[in-house]
């Protein structure tokens, strides 16, 4: 059998796996009122729209269309499942685009193309020749028949001579050669204009051209966005109790306590190292029963019932998955103060069942008490009276 190790819980596991429209089902859907007893009208809210809405169950059969409505009405006999279906349009996803590579950018993970600088060591690589900076002047040889005194004095003539002669039947004057020194251009050039064909003179004015101009781009509608049809499901529940309690008998305790459970229970105890035997008792079917009470007693000197209810929530936390607790309700027990929890959950050590508990806490005489009540999550409303007579039944013996 299993048993778990906490006390203060005493098995009251709600168990752990809920879908995702089943998760959202608690905010999208509502019946009111929670549970009812048969032939009483209840009521389905929903806050959702979509191109089409269908919902099941109960008077629906196996389904009807509501598109457009927000709520109905039934009279379920019996606790009742009704599952929504709806349609709606979402954007389509918008196709992934391509990816242009910008030449100017290097990919980082490409080999270097890069040649490496040669070593100047390196035989293998010629190292060109650097330019002379003073340029050589070629000596020039006059023709044969020119007058010697033409000859430009600034260039060595050949032979000995000091000038070169000009050339045959041209002016000396006109034909003068002068060999240009590098270092001596002319820093400023005289501006080349270079023509372009077939193009107009801005200045001017072509009363016959044709607007050319390219629209502004956020000008332009956008296409519409394509849209596709997407599914959900809600589920939900409206608890129906017969109004009438099942057989119960008493089930007694040698700690002077007792308690009435359902007839078909039986009882299971869990000895603990402070109370001895009956320090953890199981009310159930059968082991690990989805529906069961379970009674902790743990010495409590100097707590109060505010310090058991703080044990009892760190607990829940620590054991349960998106646990929702109500506020604690305050009253007397047995003739002393007393605190009423109520919380859904789900609990990892029974995984594909939501469930739903009602703990009732209080200390008495050095002793805290935990009595614990739990069902299907799906049936806790309905099954809530019964469990709340059962844990108001504990009443001391001695």
């Amino acid at each position: 059998m299993r048993r778990i190790a906490t006390y203060l819980l005493a098995g009251f596991a709600l168990h752990s796996f809920c879908s995702v429209q089943n998760a959202r089902a608690a905010d999208a859907v509502a019946v009111e009122p929670a549970y009812v007893t048969p032939g009483k009208p209840i009521t389905l809210k929903w806050y959702f729209t979509g191109e089409k809405v269908m919902v099941s169950g109960g008077r629906f059969g196996k389904g009807v269309v509501v598109t457009g409505k927000t709520s109905l009405t039934d009279t379920p006999r019996t606790t009742t499942k009704y599952t929504f279906d709806v349609w709606y349009k979402v954007p389509a996803p918008k196709p992934a685009e391509p990816k242009i590579t910008d030449p100017k950018v290097i990919d980082p993970k490409a080999p270097d193309t890069k040649a490496a600088d040669p070593k100047p060591n390196d035989p293998k690589v010629t190292p060109p020749i650097a330019p002379d900076p003073k340029p050589v002047v070629p000596k020039i040889n006059p023709p044969a028949g020119t007058d010697p005194k033409a000859v430009d004095p600034k260039v060595a003539a050949p032979n000995g001579t000091d000038k070169v002669p000009a050339p045959a039947n041209t002016d000396p004057k006109t034909t003068e050669q002068k060999v240009t020194d590098p270092k001596a251009i002319d820093p400023k050039p005289a501006d080349v204009k270079v023509t372009q064909p077939n193009v107009a003179d801005p200045k001017q004015t072509n009363t016959q051209a044709t607007d050319t101009r390219v629209s502004d781009p956020k000008a332009v509608a956008p296409a519409p966005q394509e849209m596709i049809l997407q599914h959900a499901q809600y589920t939900t529940y409206a608890e129906v109790w017969s109004g009438v309690y099942p057989p119960m008998k008493a089930f007694r305790d040698s700690h002077g306590w007792q308690v009435s459970g359902l007839s078909d229970w039986k009882k299971d105890s869990v000895p603990t190292a402070e109370e001895g035997s009956d320090g953890l008792s199981y009310f159930q079917v059968e082991d690990d029963s989805v529906e069961r009470v379970a009674i902790a007693i743990i010495p409590s000197q100097e707590q109060t019932v505010e310090d058991v209810l703080k044990r009892v929530s760190d607990d829940v936390d620590s054991h349960y998955q998106h646990a929702v607790l109500a506020p604690p309700v305050d009253l007397t027990f047995n003739g002393v103060p007393a605190k009423m929890l109520t919380f859904t959950g789900l609990d990892i050590s029974h995984p594909g069942t939501k469930t739903g508990s009602l703990v009732l806490m209080f200390v008495r005489k050095g002793r805290a008490y935990v009595l614990s009540a739990r069902s299907g999550a799906t049936h806790f409303n309905s099954r809530l009276p019964i469990l709340e007579k059962v844990l108001r039944s504990f009443t001391f013996t001695k």
